[in-house]
């Protein structure tokens, strides 16, 4: 579309308008390789978005965007398959699963969309071993809506963690919207089991970036990346995270 509007000289109509005097024509070579890649893509991945929201077309708009542009980038077709929560059980998730290149589940809130029997699991979890647990300041709050961590946060990258090659730096800044964090009672043990904690906030601890070294590619972030994320600047755990699916492919699964 950018191209068209740019043949049918949109841009400069807008300029009489606004009486504007650019002398220069719009650089679209940037959006154009874009496109080539999108439309020329040799490979293709199934990648699995688990959610509760499928329903809503645009509730995962911005994570089905990344993907796009995590694909082009990689010039590889994304093809995404819904798998809405409420409808896996010990019972299919093989069946359903098995076939993917990539799974991600997607964030949500409230308890719609979790089988019954992990209602057990939910019950240790919150009694006797939280380990995800709500942010100490969230716990006086009693009025919900926009009272969670909202906004843009530092978070410290481990040397050469996998976290830290993707982004190719030291320390990153990503947009949050949560109330819950995971509990640093826990860090040990769970680095003690091959957990690495590759990414923290450096002034208050928090655990924003977890990941499993010993699997090709297990990353869990507290944010949300695909806020971020746009054609010409796509998300890097989403381009390596196409890539790792790709490998995956390749390898025979």
């Amino acid at each position: 579309m950018p191209l068209l509007l740019l043949k049918e000289g949109l841009d400069r109509t807008i300029q009489q308008k606004l009486r504007i005097n650019l002398a220069a024509e719009p650089d679209l070579r940037t959006w154009k390789d874009f496109l080539g890649r999108l439309k020329t893509s040799a490979s293709e991945v199934r990648i699995g978005l688990v959610g509760k929201y499928l329903e809503l077309q645009d509730a995962y708009k911005s994570i089905n965007e990344a993907f796009i542009h995590g694909g082009a980038y990689n010039e590889c077709k994304v093809t995404i398959e819904s798998i809405h929560s409420e409808l896996l059980n010990d019972g299919n998730v093989a069946q359903k699963l098995s076939k993917l290149d990539g799974i991600l589940v997607a964030p949500g809130f409230g308890e719609r969309g979790i089988a019954v029997k992990i209602c057990a699991i939910r019950h240790a979890r919150e009694q006797k071993n939280p380990v995800i647990d709500k942010m100490e300041e969230q716990k006086r709050i009693t009025q919900l809506g926009a009272t969670m961590r909202l906004g843009k946060f530092k978070c410290q990258l481990l040397p050469q963690s996998q976290a830290q090659q993707i982004y190719g730096s030291d320390t990153i800044e990503e947009r949050h919207r949560h109330r819950y964090e995971f509990n640093n009672d826990y860090q040990a043990q769970f680095e003690a089991n091959g957990m690495v904690i590759s990414g923290t906030n450096p002034d208050s601890g928090l655990v924003e970036i977890v990941e499993y070294p010993a699997h090709p590619f297990f990353v869990g972030v507290q944010f949300h990346p695909e806020l971020k994320s746009t054609v010409l600047h796509p998300h890097p755990l989403f381009v390596r995270f196409i890539k790792a699916a790709m490998m995956y492919k390749k390898q025979g699964r």
